[in-house]
């Protein structure tokens, strides 16, 4: 269980590096759906070759880790195409989003049952729903899943990653209308494409110079501020000032600054008459 384990917190690790918290470009959400892929076969992998070394183990990874990951592949997988979408019209979104919200229904009609259980069972039903090749399943397209891979799909396990990327999905959606919604985000459709830690360390220059107010502000005002234009998460920033504080150059960004400025000045120096 330690190896599975430490994937899964690598692959927190590696999503929040992409952004994957605030889902709001493309090369992220990309990134962040092969990391995932990547995750999931080497879970895969390890489930096939090392087994498990105990009933509940086996009932813990079927009941939670892998269904918490596929739903964050599921997620993702729309979310990408719902940025494909933007690219073309407000009419190729809103085509995708009624095709998905009827997906859900069929899901949930069709496995009603099977959704209820999962609902109300108890624990002396964990071992039929969340360990493989207990349960008989009925003739669905998830049972043609649960027969392709045997010995790493529960039918039930299966159900709950559907279930819980469509809350997923539709959270996502709504903080999308919420923007639409925010003339803030409106006015500034713009995005911050170098790394995180960049930005910080800018911020963080704006805070220490007192060039913001007078000094008269935090820096949870300014990372607020910074969030909101450059539609970026970026998560701990304390965490990643005091990383700054331990590399060799400790300002790399801000100093490319004044190189880029002063570089762009020889050059049109270069040109006066």
């Amino acid at each position: 269980m330690k190896s599975i384990n430490h994937i899964v917190i690598q692959l927190d690790d590696d999503l929040k590096e992409t952004g994957y918290t605030d889902l709001t470009t493309s090369s992220s959400n990309l990134k962040a759906l092969e990391l995932i892929k990547t995750a999931l076969n080497n879970l895969k992998e390890i489930v096939l070759v090392k087994k498990f070394s105990s009933l509940e183990e086996e009932i813990e990874f079927f009941k939670e880790i892998k269904p918490n990951l596929l739903s964050k592949f599921y997620l993702t997988s729309f979310v990408v195409q719902y940025k494909n979408q933007q690219f073309i019209s407000k009419d190729a979104v809103n085509k995708l989003v009624e095709s998905n919200t009827e997906e859900h229904q069929s899901f949930l009609t069709e496995y009603k049952t099977y959704i209820l259980q999962l609902m109300e069972y108890n624990k002396d039903q964990e071992k039929e729903y969340f360990v493989r090749k207990q349960f008989s399943p009925p003739m669905s397209g998830i049972l043609q899943k649960v027969l392709l891979n045997p010995d790493f799909c529960t039918f039930h396990s299966e159900i709950l990653a559907v279930f819980k990327s469509q809350k997923l999905i539709q959270n996502y959606l709504n903080l999308e209308n919420e923007k639409d919604r925010n003339p803030f985000n409106q006015v500034f459709n713009l995005k911050w494409t170098q790394n995180k830690s960049s930005l910080i360390e800018l911020m963080y220059g704006l805070y220490y110079s007192n060039a913001v107010n007078n000094g008269q502000c935090t820096i949870k005002d300014l990372k607020n501020v910074f969030e909101s234009v450059f539609n970026v998460d970026l998560g701990n920033v304390y965490r990643t000032y005091h990383e700054l504080k331990n590399r060799d150059i400790r300002t790399p960004f801000i100093d490319s600054l004044r190189v880029a400025v002063e570089n762009k000045l020889d050059e049109d120096d270069a040109f006066k008459p």
